[in-house]
């Protein structure tokens, strides 16, 4: 390095100060010297150590333009320069702008290699001005120390169990990952280009993840064979990585594993998943069945409602009228039974009274056509009866369809709601059973017979889970009615579907039969 204590002042050109003058701390420093009232500048290492010295300036935007002027530059291969003094025996290098006008210079080395050394870090990626540094909210970074912020943030954001480097298990992805829908969640990697499936609870944690798969079909046997292999015991182990990570496996019957858990730190807590994922609450456990095509845990099945039993009822005879009523005398009837009555046709009360007149008539009319000229003429005036007859039958039909229409109309009022009972769902699932589809068929044929009704579908559930997965199962299953109803030619406009999970309770949930009476739908009528 040069002598600070040798003058270095011969000539004008040379305006530097000596290096000492230029100490202080890491990058940029700025400082205002008394002597010539000059600013200056330096670039220094994290040391202190000066990399870069600049001349003096007559005021401080002047400096100040002159730091910008070495950020600008110094990535620019092109306007660096390495030179040797042969007057004073020392090397240097510098840094000029585009206008090849020096900007500023190195300090003075008795060797090239110790010139040449410091030439190459000030110009490296430890340099906040050298290749790849970047400025990040006001702060200069150099290339090094971004990656090694990057490393350290990426080191953070992993998760705790790294992902292990032996060859049998290169195809597992980080369990956040697998992370998904209750149930086999079934997934395609865009950076993998391959299938994945996973087994998550009902709160989107994993319990066993898949390795990549080159097609659906593929991935899809695999999903298959955990569900054959997962009810036999030997098909389970366990196993550690790197002595230190703990986890369990399922391995089909030639030993191929076909689905791995994550990584645990703790030994218990990994059997504790063993044991859940073995176990009666979860879909691939002990006693879990295949019904109607969705896998139910057997917890799922002993918690499942039985539908009720229908109590066959003998249908009770019509009551036969006096002839020729009144039909503005009769009593109000109840809504239901006449908007029953009006939607099969509403002819079969009036039939039997009907009938036996209908026969006076006919045996007057044979018994008449053996008499006199005078009697032969009955038949017209019998034929003028009956037609008389049967149009006020028609008359009376006509006034008890109405009059089942208007009733029906004063009992639907904006605000009521009703149950769509012994219509059920598959457990946790938004799907209805065979059983309820006559039950949804009653639902579409009143909507149908009502076309000005807009109604509110509500779903409902118990209380078993949590809040935000209820809410969530109650829409799917609004959502599932709806649709339903706008693909039997319901407009869509008369139909909401809101999900209020287990807000609105009708029963207890403390008994089996209280919990059934809530997992419900209703509608409520908005307009009719």
């Amino acid at each position: 390095m040069e002598n600070d204590n040798k003058p270095i002042y011969k000539r004008p050109i040379d305006e530097y100060l000596p290096c000492n003058e230029y100490k202080g701390g890491e990058g940029f420093i700025k400082f205002f010297r008394e002597e010539d009232k000059r600013y200056y500048f330096a670039y220094n290492s994290p040391s202190g150590k000066t990399y870069l010295r600049s001349q003096g300036y007559q005021n401080e935007p002047g400096r100040d333009n002159g730091i910008d002027s070495v950020i600008r530059n110094a990535p620019l291969d092109e306007r660096w320069f390495d030179n040797y003094d042969e007057e004073e025996k020392y090397y240097y290098y510098g840094l000029k702008a585009g206008n090849r006008q020096e900007i500023a210079r190195s300090c003075r080395y008795s060797t090239k290699e110790e010139m040449l050394k410091d030439y190459e870090w000030v110009r490296g990626e430890e340099s906040t001005i050298g290749k790849g540094a970047k400025e990040i909210d006001g702060v200069w970074w150099s290339a090094a120390a971004l990656r090694r912020k990057q490393e350290e943030t990426a080191a953070q954001n992993a998760k705790e169990e790294p992902q292990p480097t032996s060859k049998p298990i290169d195809d597992y992805l980080p369990c956040e990952e697998y992370s998904g829908p209750e149930g086999f969640y079934k997934f395609f990697n865009e950076d993998q280009g391959e299938y994945y499936f996973a087994l998550n609870d009902d709160k989107g944690k994993t319990y066993l993840r898949s390795e990549g798969y080159k097609s659906e079909a593929a991935r899809n046997n695999g999903v298959n064979s955990v569900i054959n292999n997962a009810p036999i015991d030997n098909r389970w182990v366990t196993g550690t990585v790197e002595d230190k990570y703990h986890y369990y496996s399922l391995k089909a019957a030639n030993h191929q594993e076909i689905a791995r858990s994550c990584y645990y730190k703790n030994k218990d807590e990994m059997l504790a998943d063993l044991a859940w994922v073995r176990g009666e609450k979860s879909i691939i456990g002990k006693g879990s069945k295949m019904v109607d095509g969705v896998l139910m845990s057997a917890f799922m099945l002993a918690s499942k409602p039985e539908p009720e039993p229908v109590e066959e009822v003998e249908p009770t005879p019509a009551p036969i009228p006096e002839p020729e009523p009144e039909p503005e005398k009769h009593e109000p009837v109840a809504a239901a039974p006449i908007v029953e009555t009006a939607e099969k046709g509403g002819c079969s009360k009036w039939l039997w009274w009907l009938i036996p007149i209908i026969l006076l008539l006919l045996i007057c009319y044979f018994f008449c056509r053996g008499c006199d000229d005078k009697v032969v003429k009955t038949p017209v005036a019998v034929k003028k009866t009956v037609e008389k007859v049967t149009e006020h039958a028609k008359e009376v039909v006509q006034s008890s369809k109405e009059m089942a229409k208007e009733t029906a109309e004063k009992v639907l009022k904006p605000g009521d709601t009703f149950v769509l009972e012994g219509l059920h769902f598959v457990y946790n699932k938004a799907i209805i059973t065979k059983e309820s589809r006559e039950v949804l068929q009653k639902a579409i044929a009143t909507l149908k017979s009502h076309p000005n009704l807009k109604v509110e579908i509500q779903g409902h559930t118990d209380n078993r889970g949590n809040d935000a997965y209820n809410k969530k199962l109650s829409q799917k299953r609004a959502n599932t009615i709806r649709n339903s109803l706008i693909k039997a030619g319901i407009a869509s406009s008369r139909l909401t579907a809101v999900g209020y999970g287990e807000s609105k309770p009708i029963a207890t949930n403390s008994t089996a039969e209280g919990r059934a009476k809530n997992r419900r739908i209703e509608f409520k009528i908005l307009e009719k």
